[in-house]
């Protein structure tokens, strides 16, 4: 007999199971939360939340990890409560940004942690955001109007309605909330080929991974290192090889030198791109935040039609306009004494979007190249260019890193802040015409999460500045007598031999060797996860395309297609203009949902802050 049977006027509680413990789930219950008494009535409800880490931070703002990997927000870009900037359906539940938090209630929580206590300008490390979300946690769970049964195991199963763990635990569920943020995946056939061919020549191969959790032991002193990616895993993995290892940097009138510690490995670091990340911006301007687009807009994409859009030809247009607007517009307005039109005059032009007569409009009317804005130069700044050897591209890179540190350190470059806010904009854009599904699965993957995000990501979720100095002062020939264990290679392919490896970069000929590891350092694309956490079990539904790696929701936000990597939810920061949805770029204050809903984002986590 059930309650229903003896209460048949009262409802039976509702169990709702989490999958993930992390910031999706802790943003997701505090809006929970906020709308307890409309959602829940009367009704009794029991929340279960899995996760091997603990719930708050989950495995990436953990507790345990070096206090050397910082996160890419200033502390006060960081907050998972809404304010009054937040526009939502439900209630505003005002709460401490984690400057607020650093400043207040913090302090001895950090300082009992052995945690120095970070400016609001400064890039925390990311221990300083795991104490945030521990206290923001400890809040959701006095203020939850439902019991919380915590699992520190992994789902290895999830139906609509249970959830089965690792130890063979079963949790039946009336809703299950996929709220997941990094995955390991099963490597691709060339990851697994790698790994085979490493092994039979007795090399050592890292496979992608969350730096984190990498074992670097094999790593030897002294030892060649090919190195494939040049985002923010490659600067924490040189973190984690010179600072960690015992190095350090002085600082002596204004200038930074590195100090090696003889225990570092020696990089040769690559990629498609060629260059690192840009800096994060180091400065604020009073009054510039993201704002509505003008050019992508939702109606400028129906006006396209019904049906599928093609992201080359119809949406990636826009998006340029809408980048170059956004930068021009900043510049004649705040910086028209390096300009020769007025800012109507310019505009018009930009509206009419002639290529060669826009062309020509820049050049009469921007002098300075270093004011001007071509999307593609941006992306590929080695494009069209072949340096003769090492020593020629590195000196080239060096100057390419500082010039990008001075500009992300000057409001007088602005302009830079604009296309941030403006990309911002974009992403929200994308999101809602993903979740309309206005763009194919092809597209999406190919164009959205991995072209697009690859911008994104290179021009606004870069490293903080500090990091991309020190980065700077580690290239150089080692073999000259330079302290410096990072080697560069720009536009590097890398082929295996019997017992070695090559590579080949635009810089004069390869080089064969034989290093002794190859570590890639890029961000897996949405594959295929692991077993750990993997979707249901049972025959996918026929319209499930195991390349996209996602899960596509209804309106009515129940699951439509089941896969391995699903889109984020929050936290937030201020610079952010999702209009109550979540962000799926650089979670931020807007992207707090006002009720709880759900829709796909696209692309992989620069908010989460410090990831990203």
């Amino acid at each position: 007999m059930t309650v229903a049977d003896l209460n048949p006027w009262k409802q039976p509680p509702a169990t709702v199971v989490f999958v993930g413990g992390g910031p999706r789930t802790v943003g997701l219950l505090e809006r929970f939360t906020a709308n307890a008494d409309e959602l829940l009535g009367s009704r009794e409800m029991h929340i279960h939340v899995v996760d091997p880490y603990p719930a708050g931070g989950g495995r990436i703002w953990r507790r345990e990890q070096s206090r050397l990997l910082w996160m890419n927000s200033m502390t006060s870009d960081v907050t998972i409560f809404t304010d009054e900037s937040v526009e939502c359906e439900g209630p505003i539940t005002p709460g401490p940004d984690l400057a607020t938090w650093v400043a207040g209630e913090g302090a001895v929580r950090l300082e009992k942690a052995g945690l120095d206590l970070p400016g609001p300008m400064d890039f925390p490390p990311r221990l300083v955001q795991a104490e945030y979300l521990a206290w923001v946690w400890e809040r959701v769970l006095r203020d939850l109007p439902a019991p919380v049964t915590t699992h520190l195991e992994r789902a290895v199963e999830v139906t609509d309605d249970r959830v089965v763990l690792a130890s063979g635990k079963e949790i039946a569920a009336d809703v299950v909330v996929l709220a997941l943020g990094y995955l390991d995946r099963l490597p691709t056939p060339a990851e697994a080929a790698w790994a085979t061919d490493a092994a039979a020549a007795g090399l050592t191969y890292i496979p992608p991974g969350y730096t984190a959790d990498v074992d670097l032991s094999d790593l030897r002193p002294g030892e060649d290192v090919i190195v494939r990616g040049f985002g923010q895993a490659f600067v924490d993995l040189m973190v984690l090889l010179t600072e960690g290892r015992g190095g350090w940097y002085d600082a002596c009138d204004g200038l930074l030198s590195y100090r090696p510690c003889g225990d570092e490995p020696i990089l040769y670091v690559g990629s498609r791109r060629g260059v690192p990340y840009h800096a994060k911006l180091g400065y604020t301007v009073a009054g510039t935040k993201p704002v509505p687009t003008r050019y992508l807009t939702k109606a400028a994409l129906d006006e396209l039609g019904d049906g599928l859009l093609d992201f080359t030809t119809q949406v990636s247009p826009l998006i340029e306009k809408e980048l170059t607007f956004a930068h021009y517009q900043q510049l004649f307005t705040a910086h028209p004494e390096r300009t020769r039109w007025s800012w109507q005059d310019f505009a018009e032009v930009l509206d009419r979007w002639s290529p060669s007569e826009f062309e020509a409009a820049v050049a009469d009317a921007v002098p300075d190249p270093a004011d001007r804005f071509v999307r593609a130069e941006v992306d590929r700044p080695l494009a069209g260019r072949f340096f003769e050897d090492r020593e020629r591209f590195e000196e080239f890179l060096t100057g390419l890193i500082e010039t990008d540190l001075l500009r992300r350190a000057d409001p007088e470059y602005s302009a830079d802040l604009a296309v941030f806010n403006a990309l911002l904009s974009v992403y929200g854009v994308l999101s809602v015409a993903i979740t309309e599904g206005r763009l194919s699965d092809e597209d999406r993957v190919r164009h959205v999460e991995t072209e697009w995000h690859g911008f994104f990501s290179f021009v606004a979720s870069g490293p903080p500045p500090r990091r991309l100095k020190s980065c700077s002062h580690c290239i150089g020939p080692a073999s000259s007598g330079s302290p410096a264990p990072t080697l560069t290679l720009p536009l590097t392919t890398i082929s295996s031999w019997p017992g070695a490896l090559a590579y080949q970069g635009r810089c004069g000929p390869g080089r064969s060797s034989k290093p002794g590891c190859r570590v890639p350092t890029y961000s897996p694309p949405p594959t295929r996860c692991c077993a750990d956490r993997r979707p249901p079990a049972s025959s996918p539904p026929t319209n499930w395309s195991p390349r996209t790696g996602r899960v596509s929701a209804a309106v009515s936000s129940r699951r439509t297609r089941s896969a391995a990597r699903f889109g984020p939810t929050g936290p937030c920061t201020r610079r952010c203009s999702c209009s109550g949805r979540r962000c799926p770029a650089r979670p931020g204050r807007r992207g707090s949902p006002g009720r709880t809903s759900t829709a796909p984002g696209s692309g992989r986590t620069t908010r989460s802050p410090g990831t990203c």
